[in-house]
Order: structure tokens, then C-alpha cells, then sequence
């Protein structure tokens, strides 16, 4: 029974019921389409994000690119290498298991502990080497006691095998562990390739051209749980996605070195301190760069150990550094033909010209002296340069005064870094009245252009400088920029860049004021009286060059009598060869710097003939192997009638 006054009540309701009705089936309808997109429509990819929140990814490192000589022969080679490594997520008791690790490798506690302790902050299932490149022996050690100790493990990756050693080891150069400022610096311009165990190039090419040699690192997926640990089965594929990325192998360099003329610079200079270069005159590559003594960079593709890390540093002649680029030197002698140069083309002497040696010049109250102490008598310019007297050349460069000696200097490179792509080359020094004045704060003193005129006071100059040097007066004025590398090749030998030689400058001479010069320097090696006659001639070669004695010290009144071999090694003068042949369209140029060596004759010169000889040896054998290689024009009948008995 309705009371009176309901039946208006549920009119009012009856009135709100399909209002009510469209809002629920609307909900509903919302929810059902928001299921049919969750679990039909994309589906697919949140069942794909949920997988790989189970998985976790493990780094595969690529190899690095290759380096190879100019013939293609291999210089470097990437290896299988172990390192052994702690998972601290698995470690229960970490002192034990310390303890445990330590007498199992012979390790002290505290190597284990530190890198521990560094990467404490990363996630807990980031395997932490604790000893890298293990021999076989503790592999197997430590694959027998997985179970005791699971935390321990063996971790494969690629080592970094330097063929040769010690050969070329500065110009190829090192691998380190990234460090915290080039892991920010990587970070800011969004390169995520490297992490904070990442090993990249530190010095020489592995540096330089890191972006090329550098590969790609793959990546595996591993199932986990919800605390990240490992479980037993491995994710192969989820919805057609393969868990696992190939890694990407860095791209080769061909060089331009010649790894025969290589080995020939380092055997030549064994047992010496200083470097050697040798180049192509008429292109700027590179044949050959070598610095003693050196090291065996493979030490550093995996970490180096403290102990030879220390060897290293405290080695009192510096193996680490690349003298041929990073060590300058008075030039000695070696600058006379640049003095030569300056005095033809500001006409202040010509070839005929003579000047008296005595033994002695004297010059604004000054008293220079000549190697020689008797002196050369009357002295004109090709044999002032065949027997590099000093006093000859004290007159071209008081005359020219020093201004004139720099700006010469410098149109052939010296005082100028070369450009090579190589770290920490040192530009050298031709000095100039503007420099003192800058450098002292006081003018320049007449008497001091006498002493840069032999190559001594403030001349500076690198091996690879004075190489550039010897090469340009070789080819009659082109200076080219030196160079390393011919072209990248990727990993299956398709070449994606070439590097074509690079012209710095031409240097507009006089062609007689090249003749001259390089007519004295022809008769330094192959006229009888010339410095270096008896110890770098090859009959039929056409060397030209010339020998240098750079001082290191002022020496005392009372030690001018002894002989350089008789004073302390490191008061001892270096010695300087600088050479190039054949004396016209020259192909190769040579430089060689021995610290302490005391004479560029004895000690320098020997060096760059030996390199100059292999390379003309060599050329000579490759030309050989190609005429028997020649298709012959006779057929078949008649070669075997011919060569028949």
C-alpha cells in the first residue's frame, strides 16, 4: 500500500533510474575498453616490460680496432684474457671471505678490500675484479671453488696484445681505466658507451683515434629475481625480441710505419737513451718513430701492476715519455744548413766566400771556439759544412743576426709543433730578440747570436722536427705535415676513410741556395774528410747529412782537456745525425738524437745508416718479388723451350 505523498517520491526516482543506468553501463564500458587496450592493444609490450624487469643485462665487450703497418701486417691483436672477480650480493661474511680469497690467489687483504670499498655505492650485482689477466692456473683454482666461496667468480674479457712489445710502443700508446673526470665528461655529452670499467686509449693512437678504435659492447640478458639474483634459466627470446645484442668490433688503422725499419731503429738504438724518426720526404708519412727506452704497452690493457707502475716513474730516463716528440734539444751542428740557408738568401755570403778558422772567433769581446782546436784554416761554404766548422758559421750568423736565423728556422718548422696527431708534442725554440726581451725582460746581447748560430744557446728542436727539417731541404722547400695514419678500414677490410698527404707550406728559395746546401751535406757522408765519411756511407746511396754535438752543460776551464767519454753521463754532450737520400727526389729522411752520446758521428750516424740501408734493402727486395710476379709475354711452348736444357 502506497501512503500519501510516496507516489511523488518515486516518480522522482523513476525520473533519476536511467540517469543512474547510462552512468554505470558507461563505467562499465570505460573499464572493459581500458582492458581490451591493456591486455589486447598493447598487450604485447607491457608483457615485454614486465619480462625484462626480471632480467638483468650483462655488458659483452667488443674488441678494439687493429692497428697494422703500411703492408698490412698486424701490430696489435685483441685475446681472451680472465679476470678474477667478487659478486658482493653473494658475499655472507666478508671478512671470511676475504680471507678465504687472499690465500687462495696469494693476494694481500688489502688489494681485495679496495676496489671493494671504491665501488662499494654500485648495485650489489656488479661483479668487482679484484685481479686482472689471472693465469690459467689460479682459474682453475678458483673454478674448483665455486661452490665454497659463490661469490667468487671468473670473468672472461679482451685483452689488448702489443706484438712487438717494446717496438713503437710510445706511438701506439696505452689503455687505462676510465678515471671519474672522463666518465662526467662522457656523461655530459650523452656517450653511454663507457662505464667505470671501461678501458680506453690513454697516450699515443690508442688516444688519439679512441672514437675509431673503440667498438661497440653488447649486451646479454640474465633472469633474476626480485632481490636480483641469478636464476638458474636464461631468457632466450620474449615475443620474437632476442635478449641478446651483438657487440660491434672497433675499426683498423693502417699506418704509415714500416714495422722492418721499426725493428731496425730499436735494435740500432739499444743500450742508447733518446729516439729516432724516420719519413717520407715527399709526403709527410711516417716510415718509423721509436723512443728508448720504452716499455711493453700490454701491461697497461688489463691495469698495470703498483710494482711496475713504479719501475716505470722512477726510472730516471723516462720510458714513458715519446722523446721523439715530448723531449726537445739543442740542435748542435744539425742547424748549420738552416744558417747556411738564412746567409745565401739574405746575400750576405755567397758558395765561394772564405773565412779564416783559427780555432778561435772573436766577437764583441767574446771568444768562441771551434770544435776543432787547431782550426780549418780558409774555409768556404760546402766545406764549412763538410767539416762543420764552427767558426765559418759564427760569421754567416753574426752577420744575418738572429732574426733572420729564426724566421728561416721557422719556414722549415722548427720553433712550431709539427701537427702530428699524437699527445704532448713540445713546439721546440728559435729564438728572437722579441722573445728575450718577452722572456727576460732584457734585450737581446749580440755575443748570443754567435752561440744560436752553431745550434746552441736557446735553439730547441724534437727529433721529429729535425726529421721535417732534413726532409724539406731534401725535396727543395715542401714542408709537410707529418702523419701517421693512411686510412680506416673496417672490420672486414672495406675502407671507410684515406688521408691524402697535407702541404703546410712551399718554401720559395733560390734553387742554387738548395744545390749548395745539399752539396755540403753530400760531402759530410761521402767526401774523405766530411764528419760522418767513415760511419754512415753507403757506396752509390747519395746520403746526404750531417752529424751534431749538442752541449749540456757549460763546461769548466778545468774539463776542456778530458774527453766526453770521460766525463759524468749526464754532463756528456748529446749526439745529433739528421740525414736524407738520395741526395735528388729523396725517399726517405732520417733523424737520430742520443742523449748523452757524445758525438753525432760516432753514435748518431751509425743508427740512421743502418735504417736508411734496410729501407733501401727492402725496397729493392719487394721490387724483385714483383718482376717475378710479372705475367711473361711468351706463351707456354716457348717459356719451356727457352729456360728447357
Amino acid at each position: 500500500m502506497v501512503l500519501l505523498g510516496q507516489q511523488e517520491e518515486i516518480r522522482e526516482f523513476k525520473n533519476r533510474y536511467p540517469v543512474a543506468q547510462i552512468i554505470v553501463l558507461t563505467c562499465f564500458f570505460l573499464l572493459l575498453v581500458r582492458v581490451w587496450y591493456l591486455q589486447i592493444l598493447t598487450g604485447k609490450q607491457h608483457y615485454l616490460f614486465s619480462k625484462q624487469q626480471s632480467l638483468r643485462q650483462e655488458k659483452i665487450p667488443a674488441p678494439r680496432g687493429i692497428m697494422m703497418d703500411r703492408y698490412g701486417l698486424p701490430l696489435i691483436d685483441n685475446i681472451p684474457s680472465f679476470n678474477i672477480v667478487l659478486i658482493p650480493q653473494f658475499i655472507k661474511d666478508r671478512e671470511e671471505t676475504i680471507k678465504q680469497v687472499s690465500e687462495l690467489l696469494d693476494l694481500d687483504p688489502a688489494i681485495i678490500e679496495a676496489p671493494l670499498y671504491k665501488f662499494r655505492k654500485d648495485p650489489p650485482f656488479q661483479p668487482v675484479v679484484i685481479k686482472a689477466d689471472a693465469t690459467r692456473e689460479e682459474v682453475a683454482r678458483i673454478e674448483a671453488q665455486t661452490l665454497d666461496i659463490p661469490s667468487l667468480g671468473v670473468q672472461v674479457g679482451i685483452k689488448r696484445k702489443y706484438l712487438y712489445g717494446e717496438i713503437g710502443a710510445h706511438v701506439m700508446g696505452t689503455l687505462g681505466q676510465v678515471n671519474d673526470g672522463e666518465l662526467q665528461g662522457f656523461n655530459a655529452k650523452g656517450l653511454t658507451k663507457y662505464d667505470q670499467f671501461s678501458f680506453l686509449g690513454k697516450t699515443g693512437l690508442e688516444k688519439e683515434w679512441e672514437d675509431i678504435l673503440s667498438g661497440t659492447d653488447g649486451a646479454q640478458f640474465v633472469a633474476v629475481d626480485s632481490r636480483g639474483y641469478r636464476r638458474e634459466e636464461h631468457e632466450k627470446s620474449i615475443f620474437g625480441y632476442l635478449s641478446t645484442q651483438e657487440e660491434k668490433p672497433g675499426n683498423n688503422l693502417i699506418l704509415t710505419l714500416d714495422q722492418d725499419l721499426q725493428r731496425e731503429a730499436y735494435k740500432s738504438m739499444q743500450n742508447k737513451v733518446g729516439s729516432v724518426v724516420a719519413l717520407d720526404p715527399q709526403t709527410g708519412q711516417v716510415l718509423a718513430m721509436v723512443s728508448n727506452p720504452a716499455f711493453d704497452p700490454t701491461a697497461f690493457s688489463v691495469g698495470i701492476a703498483p710494482e711496475e707502475w713504479e719501475a716505470l716513474v722512477s726510472n730516471p730516463f723516462k720510458p714513458l715519455k715519446n722523446k721523439a716528440i715530448q723531449d726537445h734539444y739543442p740542435p748542435g751542428s744539425t742547424f748549420k744548413p738552416l744558417n747556411a740557408i738564412t746567409a745565401l738568401e739574405e746575400k750576405k755570403v755567397t758558395p765561394d766566400v772564405k773565412y779564416h778558422c783559427s780555432g778561435i772567433f772573436s766577437y764583441m769581446r767574446g771568444l768562441y771556439r771551434c770544435w776543432k782546436k787547431e782550426g780549418h784554416g780558409s774555409v768556404s761554404l760546402h766545406r764549412g759544412i763538410q767539416e762543420s766548422c764552427d767558426v765559418y758559421f759564427y760569421n754567416l750568423g753574426v752577420q744575418s743576426g738572429i732574426d733572420a736565423l729564426s724566421h728561416y728556422s721557422k719556414l722549415f718548422g722548427m720553433g712550431a709543433k709539427s701537427g702530428i696527431k699524437l699527445d704532448h708534442e713540445q713546439p721546440g725554440l728559435s729564438p728572437t730578440k722579441k722573445w728575450r726581451e718577452q722572456r727576460f725582460g732584457a734585450p737581446w746581447i749580440p755575443g748570443e747570436t754567435a752561440s744560436n748560430a752553431i745550434g746552441q744557446g736557446f735553439n730547441l728542436i724534437t727529433t721529429l722536427q729535425l726529421a721535417n727539417v732534413y726532409a724539406t731541404i731534401g725535396n727543395e722547400g715542401k714542408l709537410y705535415k707529418p702523419y701517421l695514419v693512411q686510412r680506416v678500414e673496417d672490420p672486414h677490410g672495406k675502407v671507410l676513410e684515406e688521408f691524402d698527404p697535407e702541404l703546410i707550406r712551399e718554401i720559395k728559395l733560390n734553387p742554387a741556395t738548395f744545390q749548395n746546401v745539399k752539396e755540403g751535406l753530400w760531402q759530410v757522408v761521402n767526401k774523405p774528410g766530411g764528419t760522418a765519411y767513415y760511419r754512415s756511407r753507403i757506396p752509390d746511396l747519395n746520403i746526404c747529412g750531417k752529424t751534431g754535438t749538442a752541449q749540456v752543460i757549460r763546461l769548466k776551464e778545468e774539463d776542456r782537456g778530458k774527453k766526453c767519454h770521460e766525463t759524468d753521463f749526464q754532463f756528456r754532450d748529446h749526439a745529433l745525425f739528421a740525414a736524407f737520400a738520395p741526395r735528388d727526389n729523396p725517399e726517405i729522411a732520417v733523424a737520430v738524437i742520443v742523449e748523452h752520446g757524445c758525438h753525432g758521428s760516432s753514435t748518431a750516424a751509425p743508427v740512421a745508416k743502418d735504417i736508411i740501408e734496410a729501407y733501401f734493402h727492402k725496397k729493392r727486395k719487394l721490387k724483385n718479388i714483383h718482376k717475378k710476379e710479372e705475367p711473361s709475354e711468351k706463351g707456354p711452348e716457348e717459356e719451356i723451350q727457352e729456360t728447357g736444357d
